[in-house]
């Protein structure tokens, strides 16, 4: 015959468990957030290869800024859909110039 638990053993189980659950649940956590972080580093350090025909700048709270590396002209891009040229203060279109010397 099995012999009925006392209360101080029930306790004295009800407190390791408690304790584990408890570490258990702090690691899923910082899990989740390594993971998340990680994502979110991923997202936002990634730098654009010279094979790509544009470059994009995301800038937060304000249209994005796409550059065409074809021609070097850049363009506003608004989070609704919308996207313009980006003008300079004389009213015209600011086109950079390549750095490795083409047009």
């Amino acid at each position: 015959m099995s012999r009925k638990p006392s209360e101080e053993e029930i306790d004295a189980f009800d407190r390791d468990f408690e304790r584990s659950s408890g570490r258990f649940s702090i690691m899923v956590w910082l899990g989740a957030a390594i993971i998340i972080g990680a994502a979110v580093v991923a997202a936002n350090f990634t730098k654009p290869t010279s094979a790509e025909p544009y470059r994009y700048y995301n800038y937060h709270g304000a249209p994005d800024i796409f550059t065409d590396l074809e021609s070097g002209c850049q363009y506003l891009i608004f989070r609704n859909g919308g996207v313009t040229p980006r003008l300079g203060a004389d009213g015209m279109p600011i086109c950079v110039r390549r750095q490795d010397g083409a047009k």
